[in-house]
């Protein structure tokens, strides 16, 4: 009997233990990963942040981009925050060139915990055809919020990792 009890007793701590790691690896990879809603140019953005890694994607396009074939989950930038730089990829959308963003070379600054300013030069198309000009885009970021319960889940994230869409 005190053999059985003295078992039972090295198991309580086993099991807590495995209860705390548990809870641990539950929660850990959402502390790794951040999510947060920003303005842009009229419409709300996700900036989803895992490490260095940093996507922004469509949570409430405005009227005229949702013309332009963007719909909640349509990704805007992929990169990477070196330092307080960021650097990666834009897009840009166009009505006359459904479902084939233009995308084109950005960085910038992160400004500060409520700002983020991306600039680059991309070539101007006419209806989808290069025109061999160019002009420079800069895509200012504003912080909102973060991601709350009470928002719709990511769209671009699939077993706690930032995936990149296939766009049609």
């Amino acid at each position: 009997m005190l053999y059985q009890r003295t078992r039972a007793a090295q198991g309580a701590p086993k099991a807590g233990l495995l209860a705390l790691l548990a809870f641990v690896l539950l929660v850990l990879p959402s502390a790794l990963r951040a999510e947060s809603l920003w303005w842009h140019n009229g419409s709300v953005m996700i900036l989803h942040a895992q490490g260095d890694q940093r996507i922004f994607e469509y949570y409430e396009p405005r009227r005229l981009m949702q013309a332009a074939g963007v719909r909640p989950g349509t990704l805007l930038f992929n990169g990477q925050l070196q330092g307080e730089q960021y650097q990666g990829t834009a897009r840009v959308f166009s009505k006359h060139c459904l479902g084939a963003p233009l995308a084109y070379a950005v960085s910038g600054p992160h400004m500060s915990e409520t700002k983020i300013v991306l600039t680059g030069a991309r070539e101007i198309h006419a209806k989808c055809k290069p025109t061999g000009r160019y002009t420079k885009d800069r895509l200012v970021f504003t912080y909102i919020r973060p991601l709350g319960p009470q928002d719709a889940a990511p769209a671009s994230l699939q077993d706690g990792s930032i995936v990149e869409k296939t766009r049609p």
